[in-house]
């Protein structure tokens, strides 16, 4: 059997592949997937040729454990490397021994943001066939004959790999005579109207390496994003399968791209997560270069075949008891999302393009006029001179520092484009240094790649010219990309300007597969195929560096994205790229965000109202709507599409868009304070149903309603014509609708109303919600000086707890301990706050380690943040409140707190800093043992100024009971 099989591979690699000239292949077009489906449809473990050899060695120092694996058709081996991690995870790197080629395993360094956290307390157990290594609850089988990998936790085995004898890994050969490695690739040369054959040399010939890893006892599967498909992964094999392609990871440009399929999209995180109540499991397939994925169900359990054009086997398992678990352990290694600048999570406008400076600047007084807040203005390729990066178009943007004054002015910030590709251009400088200094990617000839991209659409009066791609995989090319951004290089910036990479997948017009040619060098002789889908993640991380370089490391640098890997969260944020206008481009984008969200990516958001097209008012609305509990709410649309910033649709379409950009203002305090819970502890800020309620199975298909942080669910309207809509309450918890304050209360489905001007969001009962107060105009920078109202939502039990993160909102001075960050409880008859850090100096962050931590820190002595009002919903009637104030001069006489009662809302009006509700419970009267309802702000001292106690005191009783208070 075993020698039946090469044969039938041995076949299949004779003839050349070729692809029919549209936008991307599909399995059958390409070779190795061909190859490795083969096997899945003819292989078995009983026919697998890959056994482990009989000595394993263990070193108890070092934690490793390492071994080789003997393919017995082809009489080569490979080596293998395991070791246990601290975060309930492990690592398995299976690579040739001795091979004729390297190959590429750098994506490690990009892809984790500090060494692995290797335990070497790892127990072993020897039996016939089989060796147990375990860590903890976590254990590693090694079953040597067939080779196959286990992994248990408390005894259950969750994650199997080549249980079904699937693994292949084709090692490098000298090729035979008879054979024909290349492929040959029909391209579509739409920009010149014309198709041509492109043929890859492959001239080390085939290295794919596959795997079949099966989830036993797992039917809901989850996450390798980026794919326009459904959250729970669909079949692409097997009976009553829902696609026919297995899923793709190939990032590339994808305009318009279609909905509910399997294709590549932008970017690729290949981890998947597995969930079940009461368990869950995860894996990672760490490898760069093109991978096709098929999904199959059979008895209760989901195979995943992974199938890698090239590379390494670098597999990482992850355990936990639910999918945040998992999600968490695996965005210790990949690292947080980056704590992005305040201003970044407003609202942005963006249009390709706006053509002149006089446009750009009409747009930003339209917000004015209409009293929009927005914090960001973008400006798309036409920005620049002839497509050249880091340039200005002088003859349309004539004065670009004075562009940016006005709108620093109002607090506002700008965004310009950088592509990778350089144009061909003796007088553009970027070039002409980058050849000189050996920065670009070669053709496998030697000599500099040259293809077509922007420059190559202009006219020849402005300049049409091939393009160049720089090799951000050498490291002399990071650093002079960073330079690139530099005042002196980068001229007439101003630090109000920030980044969008865009086309970095990267993008080619008229290139093989819609990129660079796969036989491609870059640093070190790698081939493109082996590092395509790292190549814009390493982009942004230049940007990244850029702009820390820029402003000597002072403010957080903001970097959008089109293209990513894992990892590349700890650099900015991603849009979801051209979307059509339309209802299924808003449908797809809940379960796109959720799965980025599991994936380590939180910074994520897509563009309101798709890219492409003209939607109507009903559907521009909805997406407004939507996007406010998204990571990134930024309006954009393509050159051909209509103007539609929101004011352009007129009444009604104007005030409900207003009024959705305001409550996003309204949530930025909470919101900002999810992204620090995640730079803390990595779990995911959009949060899918299951991963939110693991033990409810109802929650396992879900994926149009899901929570935003632990307190907030949403349900986004995603069709026309809804009025009404289904929402399902996974516990007994009462559920307050944020724009209706309706009240929900009782598992299980419900009715609710969905008017345009709205969205199912609810705040769930005992949770305590950072709001701003007063939002009308401006940008998050003006309003900065508006106060606070805290929204204790009360649980059935009538308590509630939350907290807030507050900094300057832009730079690294957090790092060094310069922030607020409370925690708030209701419960009982007492409102009560403390530092969240109280009785320590510092707090271990995933995002930057160790961070220092004093209460009395500058910042937190000097932050003009104020709390207007505290709103306790679904609280009893209050019908008198009182304030004392205890100063270090004395005792000062208590003051009426003003109640507004607004239906289920009782509004309390404070009006005292952030930092003062910093306090111990403090002595109360005998009174205060009486059974009347009290609320009570306990003690504190200001460290600076005029120090001072608050109390205050609610009652039932129309008497107001100032004994109640003591000041002593």
């Amino acid at each position: 059997m075993v020698g039946m099989r090469l044969v039938v591979l041995a076949a299949a690699l004779m003839p050349s592949v070729l692809v029919s000239a549209k936008d991307w292949k599909t399995c059958s077009e390409s070779s190795h997937c061909v190859r490795n489906r083969a096997i899945a449809d003819s292989g078995s473990a009983a026919t697998s040729p890959y056994a482990v050899d009989s000595s394993i060695d263990f070193d108890q120092e070092s934690g490793e454990i390492t071994g080789k694996i003997g393919n017995s058709a082809s009489k080569t081996k490979l080596s293998f490397k395991l070791t246990f991690l601290t975060n309930d995870a492990a690592r398995i790197i299976i690579d040739e021994h001795d091979g004729l080629h390297n190959r590429y395993h750098e994506a490690p360094k990009f892809a984790f943001h500090r060494a692995l956290p290797v335990t070497s307390d790892v127990k072993r157990e020897d039996s016939s066939n089989t060796i147990t290594f375990s860590h903890g609850l976590n254990e590693v089988v090694i079953q040597k004959q067939p080779f196959a990998i286990k992994g248990r936790r408390n005894g259950k085995e969750v994650i199997n790999v080549n249980g079904n004898g699937w693994f292949n890994f084709e090692q490098y050969r000298k090729k035979r005579p008879d054979e024909d490695w290349s492929e040959s690739l029909l391209v579509d040369d739409w920009l010149n109207k014309r198709d041509f054959t492109w043929i890859d040399t492959r001239p080390k010939g085939p290295a794919s390496v596959a795997a079949d890893i099966t989830f036993p006892g797992f039917e809901h599967v989850y996450g390798i994003p980026e794919h326009a498909t459904s959250l729970n992964l669909k079949t692409t094999r097997g009976p009553g399968a829902a696609y026919t392609e297995p899923f793709r990871f190939w990032n590339t440009d994808t305009y318009n791209y279609t909905t509910n399929v399997t294709t590549a999209n932008y970017g690729a995180i290949p981890f998947m997560v597995a969930a079940k109540p009461g368990s869950a499991a995860g894996v990672m397939w760490l490898n760069p270069s093109e991978a096709w994925i098929d999904i199959y169900r059979k008895e209760g359990s989901t195979t995943s075949h992974w199938m890698s054009e090239s590379g390494l086997v670098d597999l990482l398992f992850f355990w936990g008891n639910d999918a945040l678990e998992v999600s968490r352990n695996f965005g210790i290694l990949t690292g947080s999302q980056e704590l992005p600048q305040r201003f970044s999570l407003g609202y942005h406008q963006c249009r390709y393009s706006y053509l002149t400076e006089t446009e750009a600047l009409e747009v930003d007084a339209g917000f004015d006029e209409y009293k929009i807040p927005y914090d960001t203005l973008w400006l798309d390729i036409d920005v620049t001179q002839g497509k050249r990066y880091f340039t200005w178009n002088y003859t349309a943007f004539p004065t670009p520092v004075r562009m940016q004054d006005i709108l620093a002015a109002k607090g506002r910030k700008m965004v310009t484009i950088k592509d990778p590709h350089l144009a061909v251009d003796e007088n553009y400088k970027v070039y002409t240094q980058a050849l000189e200094q050996d920065l670009l990617i070669k053709f496998a000839n030697g000599s500099t790649y040259e293809g077509q991209c922007w420059p190559t659409n202009i006219p020849v009066e402005q300049g049409k010219t091939l393009a160049v791609w720089p090799d951000y995989t050498k490291p002399e090319m990071m650093k002079f990309w960073a330079e690139q951004y530099k005042y002196e290089n980068y001229e007439n910036q101003t630090k109000i300007l920030w980044t969008w990479n865009d086309m970095n997948e990267p993008a080619v017009f008229g290139g093989p597969d819609k990129s660079a040619p796969r036989d491609t060098l870059h640093y070190g002789d790698v081939e493109h195929r082996d590092v395509h889908n790292l190549y814009g993640a390493l982009m942004i991380q230049a940007s990244y560096e850029g702009h820390l370089l820029r402003d000597d490391h002072a403010l957080r640098p903001f970097i959008l994205t089109r293209a990513f890997f894992a990892g590349s969260q700890r650099y900015g944020a991603m849009w979801m790229g051209d979307s059509g206008s339309t209802w299924e481009h808003l449908q797809v984008a809940s379960p796109t965000i959720q799965s980025l969200a599991l994936s380590g990516f939180q910074f994520t958001g897509g563009d309101i109202g798709g890219f492409i097209g003209s939607p109507d008012g009903e559907l521009l609305t909805r997406w407004y709507y939507s996007a406010i509990f998204t990571g990134f709410y930024r309006g954009h649309s393509d050159l051909g599409s209509p103007r539609r910033e929101p004011w352009v649709r007129g009444e009604p379409y104007t005030s409900y868009i207003r009024e959705a950009i305001r409550t996003r203002y309204t949530l930025l305090p909470f919101i900002y304070t999810s992204f620090w819970n995640n730079y803390v502890s990595p779990e995911p800020i959009v949060r899918p149903m299951f991963a939110a309620f693991p033990n409810d199975p109802k929650t396992l298909d879900m994926e149009e309603q899901y929570f935003f942080g632990r307190e907030l669910m949403v349900k986004p309207i995603t069709s026309p014509n809804v009025t009404e809509t289904s929402i399902y309450l996974p516990d007994a918890e009462p559920y307050y609708n944020i724009f209706t304050w309706e009240k929900l209360q009782g598992q299980g489905e419900h009715t609710v109303a969905a008017g345009l001007n709205g969205l199912p969001a609810f705040i769930r009962g005992g949770s305590v919600v950072p709001t701003k107060h007063g939002v009308a105009t401006g940008s998050s920078k003006t309003q900065e000086s508006l106060p606070l109202d805290l929204v204790a939502v009360l649980s059935a039990e009538g308590s509630a707890s939350g907290s807030m993160y507050h900094d300057d909102g832009e730079s690294f001075s957090n790092q060094k301990g310069k922030f607020i960050w409370k925690q708030f409880t209701v419960k009982s008859d007492k409102i009560t706050s403390r530092d969240m850090l109280a009785g320590k100096n510092n707090v271990h962050t995933n995002g930057a380690g160790v961070i220092p931590f004093s209460p009395y820190n500058a910042f937190q002595k000097w932050s003009p943040l104020k709390v207007k009002y505290i709103t306790l919903v679904g609280a009893k009637a209050i019908k008198s409140a009182t304030l004392n104030v205890k100063s270090k001069n004395g005792c000062h006489p208590a003051k009426e707190v003003k109640i507004i009662v607004d239906g289920c809302k009782t509004k309390l009006e404070v009006n005292v800093r952030l930092d003062v509700i910093h306090f111990q419970w403090g002595n109360v009267s005998e009174a205060a043992k009486d059974p009347e309802i009290h609320l009570g702000i306990p003690e504190t001292l200001l460290e600076t100024g005029e120090g001072y106690v608050l109390a205050i005191s609610v009652s039932n009783l129309a008497v107001h009971l100032r004994s109640m208070l003591v000041c002593e």
